[in-house]
């Protein structure tokens, strides 16, 4: 495919965009791309690819929380951002409700890695549970570094704390790794 170079209406995004507005110079018009019409752009800092994924889609607010461990899923083409880019990468997507979902690849198929908090009855009385499957995929997919366990201990389902764990794990193998996201302690928005 061909590789184009021009402007990007870059909005230091905090949700993943579902479009972005582009222009081959100061005077064009500006075209409208989305997931479907191209692979992946780069603007600033920041590297977005465009595939089919199964999103999470459950609640997240406490008060909207609902029975079930499993997450629900829905399948999208949304632009993903590249967290960390190398043998074994990682993907970030924020959607319009502030849901979170980080992906890994596995012999080249996105997985979403797991992560849910529920409703669950106990002696009568309602809790919220925590499926944090996600730290078993994650074992898995690091398992060529023999200190994950310890990398791993009590890390969440947060962009910071997955990137710290990666820039370990590639510290730990001394694999390749092509771009690491410098992940902002707090969104200022720049104008």
């Amino acid at each position: 495919g061909a590789i184009i170079s021009g402007m990007i209406n870059y909005q230091n995004w905090d949700r993943n965009p579902e479009e972005i507005q582009f222009k081959k110079n100061g005077t064009d018009e500006i075209e409208i791309f989305t997931p479907t019409d191209i692979k992946h752009f780069v603007v600033k800092h920041e590297k977005y690819i465009s595939t089919r994924v199964s999103i999470n889609q459950s609640p997240t607010q406490i008060d909207a929380l609902e029975y079930g461990a499993l997450p629900k899923l829905q399948s999208k083409t949304v632009f993903l951002e590249t967290l960390v880019e190398g043998d074994k990468p990682l993907y970030h997507f924020k959607d319009a409700e502030e849901r979170v979902n980080f992906f890994i690849v596995i012999d080249g198929v996105f997985k979403l890695l797991e992560y849910k908090k529920y409703l669950k009855d106990q002696r009568g009385r309602k809790y919220i549970a925590t499926n944090k499957r996600f730290l078993e995929q994650l074992k898995y997919y690091l398992s060529d570094c023999s200190i994950n366990d310890k990398i791993l201990d009590g890390v969440n389902y947060k962009k910071n704390e997955l990137v710290t764990v990666f820039v370990q794990y590639y510290d730990c193998t001394n694999r390749d790794k092509s771009l690491i996201k410098e992940v902002e302690k707090s969104k200022v928005q720049l104008s």
